[in-house]
């Protein structure tokens, strides 16, 4: 038994590795060690916060896992800037103090889309204790790593983690990475020995010391002391470490025998030499062979194990053999030697076809090596990441004398040269490219690019030609977005993938201009690419895309939706005339003000420069143009004309410049075309209390989807009902009342009625002080009751007509300055529309209505004696559901199944089986065999179960995802708690029910209801449901861990246990973390 436990021990885990995303320092740890804490030592300057960053953007954004980063001195800002400069490889100061190119810009945003896509959390709350830090943990799913930065030598009453408190924090957050299996690592701002001696509780110790830009980080672990030091390269202008520059004659036979050819000579080398590296056998092998041929049969078969971090000893292995035999090649021919010698002869010939040959007498070396790997350093520094400095110096070091090759830019000047005469280029091949398994990945044919112009003759063959150009591009440089192949720079790769993103989601042509121009940019700066057959296919095709740019037009047209409308006069506006001479085309003005506001929209770290209406109007604008949303597309219109009548506050700069003028010609392009803001509503008429907000009487069509009504407690609903004629004879007649797209709806409570975000640095909206939003809620409590003469009944029945429209407008209130600017209105899918009222759409949600069948039969039997049954309640179940993983944007199909953390959405799953009579199946009731569309939550908590072992993991067959967060709600779930808990303690049942009846409805009505005409994400709706019945389970199965016996399990709060005391489990009361008691009963009793 020990022995198997043992085995198990040193087992390899099912999970890969993930470091600090630095090569040599990688290559020394294997990975970040889980279930223990590391501690990065550095003095101030030095850069181990950086060394943090370095942990964190590797894993989040390179693994794509979840990662919390404790940030204790640095705000969120402070971390989001760090990883976007080191990421991008662009100037930290001038990203913090806005002072990027116009190209920097954009190649900026492309980060930050990443960044806000990544599962990376960061806590830079104040007073930010070890504690905190092991409450939060259980809150990121599948956490993956933690980071703590940092701890502060001097001591600060201010700052928790400093001075004499650091010994206890490290034990805690030690204790942390033992309990939850996972690697934490923490900054400490000093290499002082008794300070470290003190940290008993670090495993491993990295100690960073930095002489300009010459590093060292020296790697000791708690039991043996220092183990070893590896250099890196500062790179302190882009916030970051680079590897130390690799040798030349390393560089060169990697690049030699890298491809498949070279890997195919130094496998057969391998296997002939295997016989003689036994006793008695060696012998019959020259000296210089005798000793290098081992080292390299050893270290080929590391690397084809898995050891990626072996390749440079095995170049240098592959060098010495080549030295050793083209020196003594005297062997005996005779039997097995044969086969070893012409595999030599294979092997050399190889590497002399590839203009290979050691330094020595028959090469001379060229004069000063290192100038030449220094130049080389410096020259790309600025934006290479090490994968490029590596490709840089295969070039520098390449013998362009060897025949049939061509160098990155000679491919680059054909291609060139082949475009500007309208030839297709054909990408040259390297030596050995055809041969052997795997020489060259072969992906699917290009995408169909969206958005291409297509100009009218003259021209249209040059526009048709670029888009075939373009198209080749995305094909070529799939291998390297896809992550199948490396050796681009991660600003390159960047702004390859997200032009290959823009091009084929529908509705993301506005992005294309400005990446092409980013694109432009880069390409003709001639970027190293590597030297096999992918690279120099993606080489021919930038040189073709630059050369074609600059004759072919690229003007990207707006939407389809758009141009088929736009000859349309708008219902509710006049009839559209003529446009005027000088007057800019609906269409063309559309599209340049999508691609102006595109990075207003993306969403990062920093609170927009645009305010939060303009972002809703814009974002509004976005979505409707969508082909299902077409009927949104007049109200939107309207509201974008109005937002171009204003004159907004944006700072000075060119992007800001640029929606200005963008918003000044499609205002005037809308009021050509007969779209004013008289499509809009009339003012309030008197009496209404704050402003109403703008809505349209423009009638909606008659679906389905607008008659569904939310599944909560009926309310009166005749004037609800009335025609969309009737608008203003009701809203004359009930000022409490609005219209919203033809629908007569409540208006919101007057302290929410004016939805104007809070100016930064008010008390109470930072950090946890919701006093602000909770003032507001207070408010309209004092409101309701003050109208009603201090009735209670009363009052709570009219907060509660007013849930709706106060929730929507406390949601918006708390995702001021968030990190995402999520969709409103997707594009709807068939299967979350129901085909009618009172029907289900496509989705389960796995709701529980369980009883355990085998002791209801036993006690019925009489074969057990009757048990005492308590009949608990969760509280809050929805509220808490709010902490769910939610998709940010529209919902995109993947055919490949698999799952990805990083994205949240809806998911085909095949036939599940559940093997456990004495617990309840996570997808609930659901009897018929699968497929299943089941929602994120559903789906990871099979995968929960998957890893406790109850079950098999889910089988995905697709999926319709997005990007995800688990925070969107997050800020909005602590506020409605805060209120609902002083309720409980202040004996409040008004704000008590009005709390409860807003996240309620809220999630009741962003689905498809009728009542809520703000929000259209029906798949919130199942996730934020389903996180509420995954709850449940997760608690019965806690039960059950615990030895009670569960009875049953049903609806969304309901655990009827057995057998025990539950209070041991869990604390009796009304928070979302304990329970309370709900009925008591005896099963089998009289």
């Amino acid at each position: 038994m020990a022995g198997l436990a043992l085995t198990e021990a040193v087992a390899p885990l099912a999970v890969p590795g993930f470091g600090f995303g630095l090569r040599a320092l990688d290559g020394v740890l294997g990975s970040l060690p889980v279930g223990v804490l590391t501690v990065v030592a550095a003095e101030p300057y030095a850069g181990g916060s950086l060394l943090a960053v370095h942990a964190a953007r590797h894993t989040a954004l390179t693994h794509g896992l979840p990662v919390l980063y404790a940030a204790s001195g640095l705000s969120r800002g402070d971390v989001a800037l760090r990883v976007v400069a080191a990421e991008g490889g662009l100037d930290y100061r001038r990203l913090r103090t806005g002072g990027l190119s116009a190209d920097e810009q954009r190649a900026a945003a492309v980060v930050q889309a990443r960044l806000a896509a990544a599962d990376l959390h960061v806590d830079d709350g104040t007073g930010l204790t070890a504690e905190a830090i092991v409450e939060t943990a259980p809150y990121v799913d599948g956490l993956a790593l933690v980071v703590v930065d940092r701890f502060q030598q001097a001591a600060d009453p201010f700052v928790p983690l400093s001075g004499p408190a650091l010994p206890e924090a490290a034990r805690v957050l030690a204790h942390l990475a033992r309990s939850r299996n996972v690697p934490v690592v923490a900054v400490l701002d000093t290499t002082d020995a008794e300070v470290l001696a003190a940290l008993d509780a670090a495993y491993l110790t990295l100690t960073l010391t930095r002489t300009d830009t010459d590093a060292q980080v020296a790697v000791a672990e708690r039991d043996f002391g220092e183990l070893v030091s590896v250099p890196l390269r500062a790179d302190l202008a882009s916030a970051r470490f680079a590897d130390a520059p690799v040798r030349p004659r390393d560089v060169k036979a990697a690049y030699v025998f890298g491809g498949a050819e070279g890997e195919q000579v130094t496998a057969g080398l391998a296997d002939a030499a295997r016989p003689y590296l036994e006793p008695g056998l060696r012998e019959q092998l020259p000296e210089a062979l005798r000793e290098v041929l081992p080292g390299l049969v050893d270290h080929f078969d590391a690397k084809r194990a898995g050891d990626e971090w072996t390749g440079s000893y095995l170049s240098s292995s592959q060098a010495a053999v080549y030295a050793a035999f083209t020196r003594d090649p005297s062997l005996p021919h005779a039997g097995p030697v044969e086969r070893l010698e012409h595999a030599l002869e294979a092997f050399c010939g190889h590497a002399a076809a590839h203009g290979y040959r050691p330094l020595g007498e028959d090469r001379q070396a060229p004069a000063g090596p290192d100038d030449t790997v220094r130049a080389c350093l410096e020259a790309h520094a600025g934006d290479q990441e090490p994968d490029d400095v590596h490709t840089v110096l295969s070039a520098a070091f390449e013998d362009t004398s060897a025949p049939g090759s061509l160098s990155g830019t000679a491919a680059q000047d054909a291609a060139a040269a082949a475009a500007a005469e309208s030839v297709p280029p054909v990408p040259p091949v390297p030596p050995g490219a055809g041969a052997g398994p795997g020489v060259a990945l072969q992906p699917a044919g290009a995408p169909a690019v969206a958005g291409q112009a297509a100009p009218a003759a003259p021209g249209a063959g040059a526009g048709e030609g670029f888009a075939a150009v373009e198209a080749e591009l995305l094909d070529a440089a799939l291998p390297f977005t896809s992550g199948a192949r490396h050796g681009l720079s991660a600003r390159l790769n960047g702004v390859l993938a997200a032009l290959r993103e823009a091009s084929t989601t529908p509705g993301r042509a506005g992005e294309l201009p400005g990446l092409r121009e980013v694109l432009d940019g880069l390409a003709a700066r001639r970027p190293p690419v590597p030297s096999t057959p992918e690279g120099v296919r993606l080489g021919a095709a930038l040189a073709a895309f630059t050369a074609t740019r600059r004759t072919a037009p690229t003007t990207v047209p707006a939407p389809v939706a758009s141009t088929a409308l736009q000859q349309a006069p708008v219902p509710g506006t006049p009839q559209a005339g003529p446009t005027p001479a000088g007057t800019p085309d609906l269409a063309i003005a559309e599209a340049e003000l999508l691609a102006a506001a595109a990075p207003f929209l993306t969403g990062n770290e920093h609170r927009s420069a645009l305010s939060v209406h303009g972002q809703h109007v814009l974002a509004h604008l976005r979505d409707a143009l969508a082909a299902s949303h077409v009927h949104l597309l007049p109200a939107a219109r309207a509201r974008a004309a109005e937002l171009g009548a204003r004159r907004l506050r944006l700072p000075q700069e060119p992007a800001a410049e640029r929606l200005r003028a963008a918003l000044t010609a499609y205002h005037q392009a809308a009021t050509a075309a007969g779209i004013t803001p008289s499509a809009l509503p009339a003012p309030a008429p008197a009496g209404v209390t704050g402003p109403v907000r703008p809505v349209t009487p423009v009638p909606a069509p008659p679906t389905a989807s607008l008659e569904v009504t939310e599944p909560a407690a009926a309310e009166p609903t005749a004037d609800a009902e009335a025609a969309p004629g009737d608008a203003e004879d009701v809203r004359a007649a009930d000022p409490a009342r609005r219209v919203v797209e033809g629908v007569v709806m409540e208006a919101p409570s007057a302290s929410f009625s004016d939805d104007t975000p809070p100016p930064e640095g008010t008390p109470g909206t930072g950090g946890r002080n919701y006093t602000f939003f909770l003032n507001k809620i207070r408010d309209a409590v004092e409101q309701a009751l003050g109208e009603a003469n201090g009735d209670v009944d009363a009052a709570i029945a009219a907060l509660k007509k007013k849930a709706v429209p106060d929730s929507m407008a406390l949601f918006k209130l708390t995702r001021v300055g968030a990190n995402y600017v999520h969709t409103v209105y997707p594009p709807a899918l068939d299967f979350l529309s129901k085909p009618g009222q009172g029907e289900a759409d496509g989705v389960w949600e796995g709701r529980q209505k369980w009883r355990n069948a085998p002791l209801y039969e036993a006690i019925r039997k009489g074969e057990r004696h009757p048990l005492d049954v308590f009949g608990l309640d969760i509280n809050a179940a929805y509220l808490s559901a709010f902490k769910t993983h939610l998709p940010i944007g529209a919902l995109k199909h993947d055919p490949t199944g698999g799952f990805d953390r990083r994205k949240a959405g809806i998911h085909r799953v095949d036939h599940f089986t559940w093997p456990h009579a004495d617990l309840p199946s996570p997808i609930g009731n659901r009897i018929e065999p699968g497929p299943y569309l089941l929602d994120e939550a559903t789906v990871r908590l099979l995968i929960r179960c998957s890893e406790l072992g109850l079950s098999e993991p889910p089988r995905i067959l697709q999926s319709w995802t997005s990007g995800a967060s688990e925070a969107l709600l997050e800020k909005f779930r602590r506020v409605l708690q805060q209120a609902r808990q002083t309720a409980i303690d202040s004996g409040d049942p008004v704000t008590g029910e009005y709390v409860k009846a807003m996240y309620s409805r809220f999630t009741s009505t962003i689905g498809e209801s009728g009542k809520n005409r703000e929000l259209r994400r029906p798949e919130w709706v199942h996730t934020i449901r389903s996180q509420a019945f995954a709850s449940l389970w997760l608690k019965a199965f806690k039960a059950h861990q615990a030895g009670l016996i569960l009875v049953q399990v049903s609806g969304v709060d309901e655990l009827h246990v057995a057998g025990g005391d539950w209070k041991e489990v869990w604390e009796e009361g009304r928070k979302p973390t304990q329970m309370k008691v709900k009925r008591l009963y005896t099963l089998g009793g009289n």
